[in-house]
């Protein structure tokens, strides 16, 4: 980072958090773009109390990268709130995934709009809360067998809170 230079750099939040514990210093960055998963509050205090300019991303494969920088949609985007789930319609989606047709078509609502399985809420101002994943349940084969993995995620999350606990 000290040889090039850079003004702009994208992290999930175990990469930032990993050069924040080198002491990495990060002020030259215009921006710091963080998405992958949830930044944790305390995480953002320690970028903030260090004047670093972090911003939240959102998005996803299927929309080709993020749609998403603080809440705020980008302008070929738009997003709705269906049961709590996150349905966006966007230019940037995706047209298919390879070989799994059937899935592909269970992904897009009767018009049109491509279900993430990500739970949000949209509020007054049109801001974007992303919530969380839904994990209890992904369709993972041709032959549409689903495998339940809320027990792995959740043990994954647990580790996750260990960890963070016991890094501060």
């Amino acid at each position: 980072i000290s040889v090039k230079q850079p003004t702009l750099i994208s992290l999930v939040p175990a990469q930032l958090k990993l050069l924040l514990d080198a002491k990495i210093k990060l002020h030259n960055f215009k921006a710091i773009l963080v998405g992958g998963a949830n930044i944790s509050q305390k995480l953002l205090e320690k970028c903030f109390d260090k004047n670093y300019k972090v911003h939240r991303t959102y998005g996803m494969t299927e929309t080709f990268g993020g749609i998403c920088i603080d809440g705020i949609l980008l302008s070929n985007t738009q997003a709705r709130i269906d049961n709590g789930e996150i349905q966006l319609n966007t230019t940037s989606i995706f047209s298919s995934y390879r070989h799994y047709f059937n899935y592909t078509n269970s992904k897009f609502t009767a018009d049109g709009w491509f279900k993430t399985n990500d739970n949000g809420a949209i509020d007054e101002n049109g801001i974007l809360e992303v919530k969380g994943r839904d994990w209890a349940i992904r369709n993972i084969s041709k032959d549409s067998k689903i495998l339940i993995i809320r027990e792995y995620v959740s043990a994954y999350e647990s580790h996750l809170r260990m960890l963070d606990a016991e890094t501060g």
